[in-house]
């Protein structure tokens, strides 16, 4: 059996590595995380104009409950008098990335049951009870996963908290007689919520609600089952209610957005828009989008997880929601996180038998010790990198920016021969800009050069030094701002550094 001290041994160092990941993430990973999260946050806070705003709103098909709850996180660092956006990103990636770290935790208490007896445990054998607390506090993508204010993120979280509420409930009500209503009605609160985070997480919720009713063997009378299921259900519609009264504040009327959303990408097909992919793309992804040497590994373990436990719950919850999105033309890998976020489970169900409930002899046999080794190793080297890298440059230069203008300033000009920093995609990033902040463009460096006789200037460009065309300038230009370290000039061998995309700002005298 699982001791408490090894168990929150090994959760302390992943929440170390969750901060450290939250910390340093710096950006977002993908465009919605920034037009559809962050720039929705501000348009609630005044920040960004409703004509920015992505076609989601128009089309009124993306929920708004997330934005709001970080705009009340943004309110309360205004009440301090903090105005930083920056600091209120990282409020977002620390406050996410808890969560997220609770539902490691969560995860690790459904594969070991109570520690002080083991009670309702997945997994009874006590070496596989160790190497699912282990994976699931070193899996190497949870910290930079979890750090992530994306609704893919936060609904996986969300979702592995509710599913272990109400395997909490269910074994309380077994070992007690009882309904444990407030449990159910917290699980079902936390299903609400992750739905409401990203609406296709519906389709694992609703495989959670087949199992309870259709395969759980330790399940009650039917009589005392619907009862738990109904104040689940509660729990999920008072949450679900939530969503649309926060929905009709930000759009200004009342809107079924999880309908409008399927019609909309569904019906009407407009997914299919963002570019369409063969039912296996998802297997391709796992090479060219993961670290290497992991990603594919593991989704082959879930798929063999699946086959090898046919009555699990979470196969109950996951082929249902792979099926569905391996089938639907356009694909990107963040839409299979909510899967991602049970992956320890997974590994550890691909690689033990769902008769003896041990992990497979041939992990210890050669050569399969030595590749097993090498994997180890590799998530290990991934689980400390990753942690430490931004996640998006632009928004790690927006805050250098930042920091470079004076507090008070009323104009600070900023001159690029290319475009406007921050305009990504053709969509501009609001949040972050500084109120006093000019951007002016200019076609020929001579235009820059005639501009300096009246004093110094600002200077953006995207490489690590100034173009050839400019190299008159550089004696005069000083680098105060960039998003790689100055001393990677020092292994500039072969002049690798002029082709690497490393935004700088510079004072120009």
């Amino acid at each position: 059996m699982i001791t408490r001290k090894f168990f929150w041994q090994w959760m302390g160092l992943s929440l170390a590595f969750h901060l450290i990941a939250a910390w340093f993430g710096v950006g977002y990973q993908s465009a919605d995380e920034q037009f559809q999260i962050m720039e929705f946050c501000g348009y609630l806070l005044g920040k960004t104009p409703v004509s920015h705003l992505a076609v989601e709103y128009p089309e009124r098909i993306r929920p708004w409950l997330q934005p709001w709850l970080y705009s009340w996180m943004a309110r309360g660092w205004m009440a301090l008098g903090v105005d930083n956006p920056f600091t209120w990103a990282l409020s977002f990636r620390v406050g996410t990335s808890l969560v997220g770290w609770g539902s490691a935790v969560a995860l690790a208490r459904l594969c070991v049951g109570r520690l002080r007896d083991g009670a309702g445990a997945w997994f009874k054998n006590a070496r596989v009870q160790h190497f699912a607390v282990v994976a699931c506090a070193t899996m190497w993508f949870f910290p930079v996963l979890h750090a992530r204010p994306s609704s893919e993120s936060l609904a996986g979280s969300a979702f592995v908290l509710g599913l272990a509420v109400i395997g909490w409930a269910r074994h309380r009500a077994i070992e007690e007689a009882g309904y444990s209503g407030w449990l159910w009605l917290a699980g079902g609160a936390l299903l609400g919520a992750a739905f409401e985070f990203r609406f296709q997480i519906g389709i694992m919720e609703a495989g959670l609600f087949l199992w309870l009713v259709a395969m759980d063997r330790e399940r009650p009378a039917l009589g005392r089952r619907l009862g738990q299921l109904s104040i689940a259900l509660l729990g999920f519609a008072l949450v679900f209610g939530l969503g649309r009264y926060v929905d009709h504040i930000a759009y200004g009327q009342w809107v079924l957005s999880p309908w409008r959303y399927m019609q909309y990408n569904l019906i009407r097909g407009e997914v299919s828009r963002y570019g369409r992919s063969a039912w296996w793309d998802i297997f391709r992804m796992a090479v060219t989008e993961t670290w290497p040497g992991l990603g594919l590994p593991l989704a082959i373990a879930a798929v063999v997880a699946w086959i090898r436990w046919p009555r699990h719950v979470l196969t109950w919850c996951c082929v249902p929601f792979f099926l569905v999105h391996i089938a639907i033309a356009h694909k990107e890998l963040r839409f299979f996180y909510p899967i991602a976020a049970v992956m320890p489970a997974l590994l550890v169900m691909a690689l033990s038998s769902a008769r003896t409930g041990e992990l497979d002899a041939w992990l210890s046999r050669r050569p399969w010790r030595w590749i097993w080794a090498l994997f180890k190793i590799d998530n290990a080297v991934a689980l400390i990198c990753l942690g430490f890298v931004p996640f998006s440059r632009n928004v790690q230069f927006y805050e250098g920016l930042w920091n470079q203008i004076p507090p008070g300033a009323t104009r600070f000009e900023l001159f690029t021969p290319e475009r406007d920093p921050y305009e990504v995609l053709g969509s501009p990033i609001d949040i972050y800009r500084p109120p006093a902040l000019v951007v002016t463009k200019f076609k020929e460096w001579g235009e820059f050069d005639k501009r300096l006789e009246l004093g110094p200037q600002n200077l953006f460009v995207t490489s690590f030094r100034l173009p050839p065309e400019a190299a008159a300038l550089e004696p005069r230009c000083t680098a105060v701002f960039r998003t790689l370290p100055a001393w990677l000039e020092k292994f500039n061998f072969g002049g690798w550094l002029r082709r690497v995309n490393a935004w700088t700002l510079y004072r120009c005298h």
